[in-house]
Parts: structure tokens; sequence; C-alpha cells
């Protein structure tokens, strides 16, 4: 009994980590986004997209050289923190960020809170193949036996049209800042993305 309950604690909180709405299917592999916001959609149709879908505004707007970024906060039944739009002024949307930071208990041992953090990230990685198939790449981080200062790709899904998914583990400085370490899931359109070019 004990280890179906212990089973039913791990599994519940995975459908609310990633969207699950038809926008992030894949179809033949394609990706068109995630969270109801495409790939291509002005400024004006994401805020109504997410309003519609979420009750929620941008709590920011953050002016970039040639694209903005729309920034929401929590979304309302999933386990992330921030969920972040890139719109580029003539392409529209070229990347969906969602970040979600990882806790640290400063009454528990440095191995425990990054075992801790070694859990979400299996689980996130689990849910994200259940969705979209093994991924192209995959970089094995065990956390518990390394840290790295600097962001790193811990996994990357490929689909058709140069469209990703990038999952990464972003330390901060771990000195100072180790309570604010967090995962980031970015869907992108590589083909739109000012950035690339």
């Amino acid at each position: 009994m004990e280890t179906f309950i212990s089973l039913m604690l791990f599994l519940l909180p995975l459908g609310q980590i990633l969207p699950t709405d038809t926008s992030t299917a894949v179809e033949m592999n394609t990706l068109v986004g995630a969270y109801g916001v495409h790939f291509g959609m002005d400024q004006q149709k994401v805020v109504q997209t997410i309003k519609d879908q979420y009750k929620l505004k941008p709590d920011r707007k953050v002016s970039r050289e040639d694209y903005i970024i729309l920034e929401f906060g929590k979304i309302p039944r999933k386990l992330i923190h921030q969920l972040r739009v890139f719109i580029h002024s003539k392409n529209g949307v070229f990347a969906i960020e969602e970040e979600i930071k990882l806790r640290w208990n400063l009454q528990q041992t440095d191995l425990d809170n990054l075992e801790n953090h070694q859990k979400r990230l299996d689980r996130i990685l689990s849910q994200l193949r259940s969705q979209f198939g093994n991924e192209v790449f995959l970089e094995d981080v065990d956390l518990r036996s390394r840290f790295k200062k600097d962001d790193f790709v811990t996994a990357t899904w490929s689909f058709a049209e140069n469209h990703w998914i990038h999952v990464i583990y972003e330390p901060q400085d771990w000195e100072l800042f180790p309570e604010i370490n967090k995962i980031i899931i970015i869907y992108r359109d590589s083909n739109r993305d000012p950035r690339d070019h």
C-alpha cells in the first residue's frame, strides 16, 4: 500500500508540469507552439490567447532591438513560475519559455537539495518523452555528483520545420543564490528566431 501511495504522489504532479493542450501536440513530427500560443502569432493574439485560457495579462513587457518578451506570472494549474513569450516584430512568436524555480531548503543538506532537483528534472524529462518521444540529445547529468555554474542544455527534441524543445537546468551563483536554481523549457521556431541570424 505504501508503494502505491508513493507512486501516486510521484505521478500526480506530472500532468501539471507541462502544457497538455492540443497546440503542443506532435503530429508527424511537428510542433506548433505551447499553451495555445502558436509560432508566428502577433503580440495582440498572444495576449488574447493567454487571457482567454488562463485569465492572465502580461506582468511585464521587455523590449529588445527587434523583438519583445511578454512575461506572465504563475499559470493556474501548472507547476511553473513564469511563462515568457518571445515575439519578433515581423515574424511573430519564435519562442515560448517556461521557468520552474527549484526550491532550496536551507534546513536540508546540499546533497538532499540536489537530489530533489534531480528528481524534478527526471519527472520533467519523463513527461516530455511521453508527449514527444525520445530526445535527439541528452547530456547525462547527475546533479548529485556534479555542479556547473554555467547554464547547460540537458535535453533537446527536434521537429520538422526547424522547431525545437530545449530543457535547461540553470544554476545560479552557488555561494550566493543556490535557492533560485531553475529549470527552463523552451519551445522554439529557429526559422523565426532573429537571434539565430
